[in-house]
């Protein structure tokens, strides 16, 4: 786990990731520069994932569809948690 102001705290970095989850920032432009960040490190069958997908926060929706779109995966829900899996 790595704790610290994202994407600061690892660039420069190199290493893969199973797990992201964003519920930090809920609008762009960090939003998405967050998740183009790590997202772009999710090693293959891992997930992206976060918080507050819903109307309230469209940002939210707008990225998880578009990384979801990128990887031709699918948002999977339950409430307001949303995660996209990465294909193998």
């Amino acid at each position: 786990m790595i704790q610290g102001y994202s994407p600061q705290i690892a660039r420069g970095r190199k290493f893969g990731i199973d797990l992201y989850v964003e519920d930090a920032m809920h609008g762009n432009p960090v939003l998405g520069q967050n998740m183009a960040f790590w997202s772009s490190r999710i090693k293959p069958g891992g997930v992206a994932s976060g918080h507050d997908y819903c109307a309230e926060w469209p940002d939210v929706i707008s990225e998880a569809n578009a990384l979801a779109e990128r990887w031709s995966s699918k948002v999977k829900c339950a409430d307001t948690f949303w995660s996209v899996e990465r294909p193998v």
